[in-house]
């Protein structure tokens, strides 16, 4: 979204104890490669930003009291290290601490009626920059930076409606200041028609708090439709146009863009 691209590698491996019974428990590590590259010059190259290794370790319990309902319990535990600290930039050095992050949740998610699927959790994280007996250490503090929202909710009106909000406050590293806290909201509506044809419309509302080096707000709004049409048993054809914005709320002009996607293909499955 800012002429950027991010290069993601993540990999997880871990032990699962009781899966498939009413009680598992999954514990293991995580390891996540990210490079970022900046805008492309007339050449079409782009240079190489900044990289960084995350790695560390997760956890998962689930208890499935109803077949299809579960109380789940989610933790990790990460160490982020940039292959870069200071980054020149046109006006200044910016500094890019190293982190060490926790994230924990606990809730609900699972189908609790026959049209009805939900998924609610709620829990508490927080990340230190820099060395954490330092004075200039960086920390998330408060309920208002720890608090840990995830919720979401899936209704199926008839075979041919379903309805999926969503709603996210989370907390991620940020390639240039230290921290994002973010409030997500998105709503999604689609329906068949006649088993051949398929139409969707979604928005979504996200605020970014910027922290650190570069202490900023956005906000960013997103909206579409997407079209389907099933033309043979196997292939079907998707069309999707999409908007979306970046609005500064602290009059940054620079960063601010309107963008308008067009997107189609044929999709073909067995």
């Amino acid at each position: 979204s800012a002429l950027i691209r991010v290069y993601d590698n993540k990999a997880r491996a871990g032990l699962g104890i009781g899966s498939g019974n009413a009680l598992s428990a999954n514990l293991g590590g995580t390891f996540n490669y990210r490079q970022i590259n900046g805008m492309r010059d007339a050449q079409g190259n782009r240079d190489v930003i900044n990289q960084r290794n995350t790695y560390g370790a997760i956890f998962n319990t689930e208890w499935k009291f109803l077949p299809k309902t579960a109380l789940v319990l989610d933790g990790i535990y990460a160490v982020n290290d940039w292959e870069k600290n200071q980054i020149e930039t046109t006006e200044d050095v910016t500094t890019i601490n190293d982190s060490t992050s926790w994230d924990a949740k606990f809730g609900l998610q699972g189908q609790v009626s026959a049209k009805t699927l939900v998924r609610l959790m709620a829990g508490a994280g927080g990340s230190t920059y820099g060395e954490a007996d330092s004075a200039d250490a960086v920390k998330l503090e408060g309920l208002s930076q720890r608090l840990r929202l995830d919720a979401g909710l899936r209704i199926r009106p008839s075979d041919r409606q379903d309805i999926r909000f969503e709603y996210k406050r989370a907390f991620q590293d940020v390639y240039f200041t230290n921290y994002n806290l973010y409030h997500q909201i998105g709503l999604t509506y689609e329906v068949s028609l006649q088993e051949k044809a398929s139409v969707s419309v979604n928005g979504q509302y996200r605020n970014d708090n910027y922290d650190g080096p570069v202490d900023r707000t956005d906000h960013r709004v997103q909206a579409g439709g997407a079209f389907t049409i099933n033309f043979a048993e196997h292939v079907a054809f998707e069309s999707a146009l999409n908007w979306r914005r970046l609005a500064s709320a602290d009059g940054i002009f620079g960063i601010e863009y309107d963008d308008v996607g067009l997107t189609f293909g044929i999709n073909w499955g067995y």
